[in-house]
């Protein structure tokens, strides 16, 4: 093969190291556009690159887009490089936003389909000549640039010291370069997007946390405002309820007066307690609004928890003339671990609820249960229990309409006349409560044939100390043994005072007064009480320095402290107890509340009033003995017992009254189960009845047994929240 011509052996030479440089000169240029940090620098960087790996004398990158109004497609140079002696036209207001096609009418078309423009510029239309030939341009090559597949600009190379013909394969490298550039531009892009995205959502934030800064300093401002609102209200309203309750209370364990003036007194209470319990409504719906309400757990002996609601509410019912039933499943424990109170105070308001709607028929309580999964031995409980509570009646049912809203604080349906008798937050709050608990009050109504409200909760099941219940609840409390207790007194008002006075001095107790904590402190450093019970509010000296001096004294620090105080709010509470009180005696004072709390502090053995099973109540009807009077039959005798058990008191009644017509023989033993009966002294007709069937049938039994001993006036103040 003969030997190859020496001119085209250079030229071979030539482009072959024009290829090495251009592909070195791409590689570096895309390390360029991905690797350098600044956006700026790095295109600049790609471009220098590009153009020494070349030997062109110009590399620059022009950005086109479409005229809004004419749609025609504009240039604007945006970078340029230029070799050494070439004069810029970066800054030539020419080449910004000229249309592309008036100077190089082909360009448009062709770059936009993604194809290159490329040669000796003398080879160009006489259009195009012209311009870049005064440039001194011989010959350039032109590529497309795209962004996200959309046409952007082009990258442009100029030759002005030589004529090179770029061949295909050097155009294609140059396209994939341009597709680098692309991809810069395109980080770019979002870059800067993204940047916008983040300033916008930093001066949304900004203006949103201005916003809410402000929203939440109204928000504390009202919730100082609505809190020291509810302190005032429930303050200014405890301390008037704090002389009723009292004095109420007092009266009631009075030996002088007659029974109809100890109803008097009876009733008293229940509308103090009826004003109270709204009061505490308010306060629980605040404590639940702020979720600050927490449960407290204690032993209640479950069955004698739930006879003694049904006592109260039997008394209601008979008023009403409906018939009042209660089923309590007996798998169900004796003890339970339960917050009494707030228990009591769902079931109180859904009883309640269901005696006022119903005017006709009936309300039935019905309470079961199943023990769940056993607990470890060495747990003090033996296993839980899921407790189903059901109250239902035949009231006039609630439209379908409000059964969304019956939970809502302040939404009261159904008649417009026992609306008033409410509040219209017993179920909001009851809602809550359940909830709290670890259940859901539900309801399910049905209009003019009634409603059931249901709730299940989980307990523990827990030993019951019966006898200590017994005394608690069932026996008046005389006196105490051993050495006469000195209690000292400290509180502004002297009706506070008295009250305390004329509930202790009759047990026993010596009392001595303070109208504020500089008086308090002087006495008790002089006359060293057993126990002190002061105020918070008082001038001069108030509750809380008081404390604080007390606890600082060396003769005053071992007294025992009870803080007796109408501000109830949890925070009033904790911050007496931390300054130094051993209790927390909310006002109004219950009598009950009060004597468990001395018993604990000064160890108090009661001194209680003697009574035996077989004459637990002294009062004259139920002394008389059954055998004074002529008996009915023992089958007789027997369905009156389960109609007191089942707590059917209008039912028993009628029994007597059909006793009644019988025989007049009958009317000394009616007489005196229809007093008890209209007292609602239900444990004490069993009893009686057991006694009278045993009377009757000297050698049988009676089939029917209460588990627990009779009651003639059982304290409800322990139910009360």
């Amino acid at each position: 093969m003969p030997d190859a011509n020496p001119n085209e052996q250079e030229d071979l030479k030539q482009r072959l190291a024009f290829a090495e440089r251009l592909l070195a000169g791409i590689a570096r240029a895309n390390d360029s556009l991905l690797n350098v940090t600044d956006y700026r620098e790095s295109i600049q960087g790609a471009l220098r690159i590009l153009g020494n790996a070349t030997q062109v004398d110009r590399v620059y990158l022009f950005r086109c887009h479409e005229e809004p109004l004419t749609q025609q497609l504009l240039a604007s140079q945006k970078w340029e490089w230029v070799a050494e002696g070439i004069e810029p036209e970066i800054e030539n207001p020419e080449l910004q936003n000229f249309p592309l096609a008036d100077l190089f009418s082909r360009w448009p078309e062709e770059l936009s389909q993604g194809r290159h423009i490329a040669g000796l510029v003398r080879d160009f239309p006489a259009s195009e000549r012209k311009l870049l030939e005064a440039q001194n341009i011989l010959s350039l090559v032109v590529v497309p640039i795209s962004v996200r597949n959309v046409f952007w600009g082009f990258m442009g190379f100029d030759d002005c010291h030589r004529g090179h013909i770029w061949s295909a394969s050097e155009t294609d490298a140059l396209k994939t370069v341009a597709n680098s550039f692309g991809g810069a531009f395109a980080r770019q892009e979002a870059e800067i997007k993204l940047k916008d995205i983040n300033d916008s959502l930093e001066t949304r934030i900004k203006q949103r946390t201005k916003e809410l800064e402000v929203s939440t300093a109204l928000a504390n401002s009202a919730n100082r405002t609505k809190s020291d609102f509810l302190a005032n209200m429930s303050h200014e309203l405890r301390t008037p309820l704090n002389g009723i309750l009292g004095y109420a209370q007092i009266l009631q364990n009075s030996e002088d007066l007659k029974p109809q003036e100890i109803a008097h007194a009876s009733m008293i209470e229940q509308c103090g307690q009826h004003l109270l319990t709204f009061i505490n409504e308010i306060l629980d719906l605040s404590k639940i609004e702020s979720q600050k309400m927490n449960l407290y757990p204690s032993e209640v002996d479950f069955r004698n928890f739930m006879q003694a609601i049904v006592e109260m509410f039997s008394i209601q019912a008979h008023k009403k003339d409906i018939t009042f039933r209660y089923n309590l499943s007996p798998l169900l424990p004796q003890g339970i671990c339960v917050d009494k109170k707030r228990l009591m105070q769902v079931l109180f308001n859904l009883i309640n609820n269901a005696i006022k709607f119903t005017d006709r028929g009936e309300v039935k309580i019905q309470v079961t249960g199943r023990p769940l999964a056993l607990k470890q031995e060495s747990e003090v409980s033996k296993q839980d229990y899921c407790l189903c509570f059901e109250v239902r009646d035949t009231g006039p049912g609630i439209n379908p309409e409000d059964l969304n809203k019956i939970f809502m604080p302040f939404e009261q349906v159904g008649n417009l006349e026992k609306r008033s008798k409410g509040t219209g937050l017993g179920l909001a709050i009851s809602h809550k409560i359940v909830k709290i608990m670890g259940g859901e009050l539900k309801v399910n109504s049905t209009l003019g044939k009634g409603s059931c409200f249901s709730f299940s909760i989980c307990c523990p099941e827990v030993e019951i100390d019966r006898q200590s219940l017994l005394e608690l609840s069932e026996q008046k409390i005389l006196a105490y043994q051993g050495e006469t207790k000195k209690i000292l007194v400290v509180d502004d008002r002297w009706e506070n005072r008295a009250v305390i006075k004329n509930m202790l001095i009759p047990l026993g107790f010596k009392i001595i007064e303070a109208d504020n904590g500089k008086q308090g402190l002087a006495l008790a450093i002089e006359d060293k009480p057993d126990l002190i019970i002061t105020d918070l509010v008082m001038p001069k000296m108030d509750g809380y320095e008081f404390v604080r001096l007390l606890k600082q004294h060396s003769a005053t620090r071992p007294i025992k402290l009870f803080v007796s105080s109408a501000s109830v709010f949890q925070s009033d509470q904790q911050k007496s107890l931390d300054a130094g009180g051993d209790c927390f005696i909310a006002k109004p004072i219950q009598l009950r509340e009060l004597l468990t709390a001395l018993k604990t502090a000064l160890t108090l053995d009661w001194v209680y009033e003697t009574r035996t099973l077989q004459n637990t109540h002294t009062s004259d009807i139920e002394d008389l003995d059954d055998s004074q009077f002529m008996l009915p039959s023992v089958e007789k005798l027997r369905d009156l017992q389960k109609l007191a058990l089942s707590g059917l008191i209008k039912a028993f009644c009628q029994e007597l009254d059909q006793l009644d017509q019988v025989s007049k023989n009958y009317r000394g033993f009616t007489q005196k189960y229809r007093t008890l009966a209209e007292n609602f002294q239900l444990k004490t007709i069993q009893s009686s009845l057991e006694l009278a069937i045993s009377q009757s049938l000297p050698e049988a039994t009676s089939t029917i047994r209460h588990s627990s001993p009779p009651s003639r006036n059982m304290d409800l103040s322990l139910l009360l929240p």
